[in-house]
């Protein structure tokens, strides 16, 4: 994701439960990796990122710009 001054905050849930939450305000930098999962047990899941702050007109947005796993063979997925 990107991290800038008018980014805010989003809390990430996975299959209904929030089980993170990630702080993109900052200096500008771009292609961030904001979090990290470690673990998932094998077969289906949602993921959903919540933008959620702060309540300051223009500074609550969240961008993603990638998504990636690695099964377990080691090889990566986009």
């Amino acid at each position: 994701g990107q991290k800038d001054t008018n980014y805010g905050e989003a809390k990430l849930y996975l299959d209904g439960k929030e089980i993170a939450r990630v702080n993109a305000a900052g200096t500008a930098v771009m292609k961030e990796d904001l979090y990290t999962l470690v673990g998932i047990p094998f077969g289906e899941h949602t993921f959903r990122v919540e933008a959620v702050g702060p309540e300051i007109q223009y500074q609550n947005y969240i961008e993603v710009d990638a998504f990636e796993y690695t099964a377990d063979t080691g090889e990566v997925i986009p």
